[in-house]
């Protein structure tokens, strides 16, 4: 309970007072610079691992994608993944 006629930071119980302590720490802590994920790169690996899962039949893959079998063979082309397909293929005999 307040003393007086405001409420202030010492009138308040000590598991919110230590949790505001503990954000101003964190907030005065240096911080690292967010990590620049290459969105390229990160769906070109998501295409070829669905290629590979998919044992290069690209009907499927595009599926397991969510994308339309015409945007995955422009993809496969356009990240040079043209290799890759009939090497799952073949993974799978």
């Amino acid at each position: 309970m307040a003393t007086g006629e405001a409420v202030t930071v010492s009138d308040l119980p000590a598991e919110i007072t230590s949790s505001r302590d503990k954000a101003q720490d964190q907030a005065s802590a240096p911080t690292s610079p967010p990590t620049v994920v290459d969105l390229e790169a990160v769906e070109r690996d998501a295409i070829s691992a669905a290629i590979v899962a998919c044992h290069g039949n690209l009907t499927l893959a595009a599926k397991e994608l969510r994308i339309s079998k015409s945007t995955l063979y422009l993809k496969v082309k356009k990240y040079d993944l043209d290799k890759l397909v009939p090497e799952a293929r073949v993974s799978i005999r």
